[in-house]
């Protein structure tokens, strides 16, 4: 299904019970609204699930120039209130999570209950942003996309791409279901390549306050500190000190993407059932 703000169309979809509580799910940079697939799938019946393509991801429109945080969470806020039409539990991953962090400080009366997973919250400063892996790792991926994609390269190519990627935990494709490497296909494929650029040089995550006060229940996934993490130990303790009703939960032997990582997915379904069942 299409939705359209600030003419950029957005896709979405939507799973699960319509009488169970409303989540709105939101993936990290250069990813896809499958990449939930499994973890909704677990949710059964207990949630009715809403997710989206932030624009320039997926299957939503390509916008050079806003792949902002106001952007996005402008995009997020609309579709909460012109097509959900009420407060929901928010669930983002990275940029998802910091756009999460962001609406529940901001707007909390959109939001029940919210679950930040591995957010990058204070990459707003970029000198932060240049301590962590992904500093190499970004450079890497978008070079590596827009090569792919202006080369028209076949759907094996990319898939080959994804699965031997060397991340900080190893080879990409020996830690994730096929599924969820099919997803990260899907999202390789689709993204436009620019969403990369205002990470690597600056700007993305700006326009918001990683120290905002946050009123609604909140559940902050950290990965592990040797795993590769964009919410690192010193800033989950500025966190707590900003928001000490926040509980943050380390998971110890998880990497950033701890809803897709084989070993941690289930703490990740654990933490968001959780999570819905304090919505307020």
């Amino acid at each position: 299904m299409r939705f359209t703000h600030q003419n950029t169309g957005l896709e979405w979809g939507r799973d699960g019970s319509p009488r169970a509580t409303k989540v709105l799910m939101l993936h990290g940079l250069s990813g896809i609204s499958t990449s939930y697939d499994e973890v909704v799938e677990q949710l059964a019946l207990d949630a009715d699930v809403f997710r989206i393509d932030l624009r320039g991801h997926g299957r939503s429109d390509r916008a050079a120039e806003t792949y902002l945080v106001p952007f996005y969470t402008a995009d997020v806020v609309a579709f909460i209130e012109e097509v959900i039409g009420e407060p929901v539990v928010l669930a983002g991953h990275s940029l998802g999570g910091v756009i999460t962090h962001h609406i529940t400080a901001t707007r909390p009366d959109l939001v029940r209950s919210a679950l930040c997973e591995d957010p990058p919250l204070y990459f707003c400063d970029q000198d932060l942003f240049e301590q962590s892996v992904f500093a190499t790792i970004f450079p890497a991926l978008e070079a590596a996309m827009r090569a792919a994609q202006s080369a028209g390269q076949p759907r094996a190519y990319f898939e080959t791409m994804v699965a031997d990627a060397v991340m900080p935990w190893g080879r990409a494709g020996d830690s994730m279901s096929d599924r969820a490497l099919q997803s990260r296909v899907d999202a390789m494929m689709l993204a436009d390549p620019d969403v990369w650029v205002p990470a690597i040089h600056g700007g993305a995550l700006s326009g918001y306050d990683p120290n905002a006060n946050i009123s609604k229940p909140m559940i902050i996934l950290r990965a592990d500190p040797q795993m590769g993490p964009a919410l690192f130990p010193e800033h989950a303790a500025w966190q707590h000190a900003a928001n000490p009703d926040v509980e943050i939960r380390l998971v110890e032997g998880a990497p950033h993407g701890i809803h897709s990582y084989l070993r941690s997915s289930e703490r990740y379904e654990e933490a968001l059932r959780e999570i819905i069942k304090r919505a307020s």
